[in-house]
């Protein structure tokens, strides 16, 4: 009996300390003024690989997009008000995390076959990044190799999708100890580059983006007056721009809903912008008949025509399958290209689309964009999630090397 008891302790032991693990690599990584912290996420692998067991593998990653994800509470407290509000967050931060783990203990291979461990491995990460589950996967292990391997592309993914997890495998089925070191070793890399590295985007030739710090758009008050208020604020700077920027970027929703009045006054601004050569990028919310909406980017201007729609809205804030009217709509399989008229192709990803894989590694397989351009409204986030944000723009650009117009409300 007392054997059996020692024996349950110890698995319950490493059972807890695989969950710990996770959280501590989780919030070292994410949540950071410093986007050199994601190399943090290359010890993903190390924890899921040396793990014994698919409850330990469960424990590790659901702990891991626990503490990165660790804002979302809070900011559904800002969002949906207090109250609802944050019961609400708390139970998608939770489902968010089970989901997200889920395939990482499916798909745990404990066995000596290191080509086997690393096709696993894969495998969940894709299950993770692609939809239906990629529509909430944030905290991405892939976010190390933007920091790690700069300007590597699907090289960098590769050898973090891959070939480090062949690696681990292979030190695992030599020796637990050499699996140990293994851990240690990457661990120190990792703290140290994060702690010494220097992670700068470029911003592209000719464009230039502008943050604004509004609030939420009170629902008690006259929205269209609120949004024109806005718009009026922040229209100075846009004709304002100096002679050398063609493009200027503003946030996500920028000008709330798209409708007669937004447009009566934008437009003139873009047929100002277009006698100088200029073309502004705003923020609005297109709605149909039915009053579902797209939530969008559109350009006004010299080089105005072009629109961008959301491609995947936040899940249950802002897009409900078969939602209704007041619901954001999804467009999950567009490329997310706009090609401008001077040839020049641009990525957009409209704030969440930040955040998870799927968006940017989807557009790039089907394109070559010349940059990046990033958009967002996270009026609601606090300082965790909108750290976020930026640590992983910054992930993304550096990953592919591209120049980047990032422009925010906060």
């Amino acid at each position: 009996m007392m054997n059996l008891r020692i024996s349950l302790t110890g698995r319950y032991t490493k059972d807890a300390a695989f969950a710990l693990f996770g959280a501590v690599v989780g919030f070292l990584a994410l949540g950071h003024d410093s986007p050199s912290a994601l190399a943090f996420t290359a010890l993903f692998p190390v924890g899921w690989i040396m793990a014994r067991g698919r409850l330990q593998a469960f424990l590790f990653a659901f702990s891991y997009y626990a503490a990165a994800s660790r804002g979302v509470p809070l900011g559904a407290a800002i969002f949906f008000g207090e109250g609802a509000g944050i019961s609400a967050g708390i139970v998608m931060w939770t489902l968010s995390s089970l989901c997200l783990a889920a395939p990482w203990a499916a798909l745990y291979y404990g066995g000596k076959k290191p080509h086997i461990c690393a096709a696993r491995y894969l495998f969940a990460l894709v299950c993770v990044t692609v939809p239906p589950v990629g529509i909430i996967g944030w905290a991405s292990p892939l976010y190390a190799a933007g920091i790690l391997l700069p300007g590597s592309g699907w090289l960098g993914i590769a050898a973090f999708g891959l070939l480090l997890p062949f690696l681990l495998a292979r030190l695992r089925a030599a020796r637990k100890r050499t699996g140990a070191a293994a851990a240690a070793f990457v661990f120190v890399c990792a703290a140290l580059f994060a702690g010494f590295a220097e992670s700068e985007t470029k911003l592209p030739q000719g464009w230039m983006a502008v943050d604004t710090h509004f609030g939420k758009l009170s629902r008690n008050g006259n929205l269209h007056r609120q949004s024109l208020l806005r718009a009026a604020a922040i229209t100075e700077k846009v004709v304002s721009a100096p002679p050398g920027v063609r493009y200027i970027l503003l946030p996500e929703t920028i000008t709330g809903a798209w409708f007669g009045a937004s447009e009566e006054l934008w437009e003139p601004v873009g047929r100002y912008l277009a006698l100088k050569g200029q073309t502004v990028v705003v923020g609005a919310e297109i709605y149909d008949a039915v009053l579902r909406y797209d939530n969008a980017l559109i350009f006004l201007g010299d080089d105005g025509g072009f629109s961008y729609r959301q491609r995947v809205p936040v899940p249950v804030s802002m897009w409900v399958p078969f939602g209704g009217r007041g619901t954001a709509k999804s467009h999950l399989f567009d490329n997310g290209i706009i090609r401008l008229k001077n040839g020049l192709s641009v990525l957009c990803l409209l704030c969440y689309e930040q955040f998870i894989a799927w968006p940017v590694l989807y557009s790039i397989a089907l394109a070559s964009p010349d940059m990046i351009a990033a958009s967002a409204n996270l009026w609601w986030g606090g300082g965790s999630i909108t750290k976020i944000r930026h640590q992983a723009v910054v992930a993304w650009t550096l990953l592919f090397d591209l120049p980047v117009a990032s422009a925010s409300n906060n």
